[in-house]
């Protein structure tokens, strides 16, 4: 059983997907440059992988880039290698499918517990140790903070400003799931053993 995870994590489980071994790249040079050089650069690399990237979506482009430095082949040739279907014929996934008021007030209530769990005072520090270029200060909750610290906005508009975009990622994980699996979607956990075929392990 796999629970969860991005549909990467999943993919990667129990999709044909290949990770070719990877060397270790200097990519300093790339990640200077503005977008639109960056963008044309992997567009040299690889024209076709750079087709389905946005050219504003640096982390994309970037990964894309380093796969061509690292591996010698282009990520769009190492995707057509792949059927992109499951190595087992006894998949099945499940989506709990959860009405949107109450899911959404799920994502509010979930914030509020953050900020009293130490949210603010966790990525303060981090703020003040490394500043805002990180990487993974563009997650959901960290990067909203931003503004705060800087006196710019005060902290009931950045808690809105969180519980609005985790909202809007719930919206889109959704839209991902439905498009790249074949999910029987439920309202109740239960209902996963009515919908698996009777085998001796139900």
């Amino acid at each position: 059983i796999i629970a969860g995870g991005t549909g990467l994590y999943i993919r990667a489980g129990l999709y044909d997907y290949s990770f070719p071994e990877e060397k270790v790249v200097d990519l300093s040079v790339y990640e200077k440059m503005d977008e639109d050089t960056l963008y044309a650069a992997l567009q040299k690399m690889d024209p076709e992988e750079a087709k389905t990237i946005h050219p504003h979506n640096r982390i994309r482009v970037l990964r894309a880039i380093k796969v061509y430095l690292s591996s010698g082949k282009k990520k769009s040739e190492i995707k057509a290698e792949q059927k992109h279907q499951p190595i087992y014929d006894d998949v099945y996934f499940f989506g709990l499918n959860a009405e949107r008021a109450p899911l959404y007030e799920r994502v509010n209530q979930r914030v509020e517990e953050m900020f009293k769990d130490g949210l603010v005072e966790e990525n303060r520090a981090l703020y003040e140790k490394y500043g805002e270029t990180p990487r993974a200060f563009q997650a959901i909750g960290v990067k909203e903070l931003f503004p705060y610290f800087r006196g710019e906005k005060n902290l009931e508009e950045c808690k809105k400003e969180i519980q609005k975009n985790t909202r809007h990622y719930v919206k889109r994980q959704e839209t991902f799931f439905r498009h790249q699996f074949d999910i029987h979607w439920i309202t109740r956990e239960e209902e996963i053993l009515d919908a698996i075929p009777s085998s001796p392990l139900v």
